[in-house]
């Protein structure tokens, strides 16, 4: 099953240079999902209130074919197109009026026991049966982001109250806006071309984290700690 729906580039997904910006795009794609689950009658209420487990997202990559611009009307799809009894993987792609794919991204999920904070299996209960994967739609892999030599820390962060999601936990894309705030406004009118994070450990309220990043050639590459915890990790490179 792919899960489609139109939508537009509104003010509040684009950024100062009037195009989707990174976090519009991410909250597009995390919605979509959200939506899509809802579908299947997954989403994160039902599992919570059923079942005590929620879905935790470990993996997102995203690259950007083009730009979409403020106001420009796009289709967004999503797809389940792997999953394993540890995880599942979902294809996004944002298309534009002619078809063409304008964002796409890879996101891997997992299944977590809010009674014992361990993972979970993801068996029949969760995707039933007869459930078939579908088939690929966004020709991207994951990137495994690598640090490397000498990183310096760039930034001290207090988790504030307004980071936290229903889950109890700092939400995904508040790790990117960490991250982004490191960067000049003029700096933030550059073009995303591709974004991939690895989400390692949950953070809270009032949480000190430490943001290190470090740069090889187009790449800049950030970890996120709490004193000696891994939280995670990132890849941007901008245009």
């Amino acid at each position: 099953m792919i899960y489609t729906k139109r939508q537009t580039t509104y003010t509040s997904r684009a950024g100062a240079n009037t195009e989707m910006s990174l976090i519009g795009a991410v909250q597009i794609i995390e919605d979509s999902i959200c939506e899509y689950f809802k579908s299947l009658d997954i989403d994160e209420i039902t599992l919570k209130t059923k079942y005590n487990t929620i879905w935790v997202f470990t993996k997102n990559s995203v690259q950007f074919v083009r730009h979409l611009r403020w106001d420009e009307d796009f289709e967004v799809s999503c797809a389940i197109t792997e999953n394993t009894s540890a995880k599942i993987v979902v294809d996004t792609v944002l298309k534009d009026v002619n078809g063409d794919i304008a964002v796409q991204s890879k996101t891997e999920i997992c299944l977590v026991d809010l009674a014992t904070f361990r993972l979970k299996r993801i068996d029949s209960t969760f995707l039933g049966e007869d459930f078939v994967p579908s088939p690929v739609i966004a020709n991207m892999n994951f990137i495994r982001p690598s640090m490397i030599d000498n990183p310096r820390l760039i930034s001290n962060i207090i988790v504030p109250s307004t980071a936290i999601d229903y889950c109890g936990h700092v939400n995904n894309v508040e790790y990117i806006r960490f991250i982004l705030n490191t960067y000049s406004a003029q700096n933030l009118k550059r073009r995303v071309r591709r974004f991939d994070i690895s989400y390692i450990s949950q953070s809270m309220e009032g949480e000190s984290l430490d943001i290190y990043k470090s740069s090889k050639g187009d790449e800049d590459i950030f970890d996120i700690k709490s004193k000696s915890k891994n939280i995670a990790r990132c890849r941007l490179i901008l245009d």
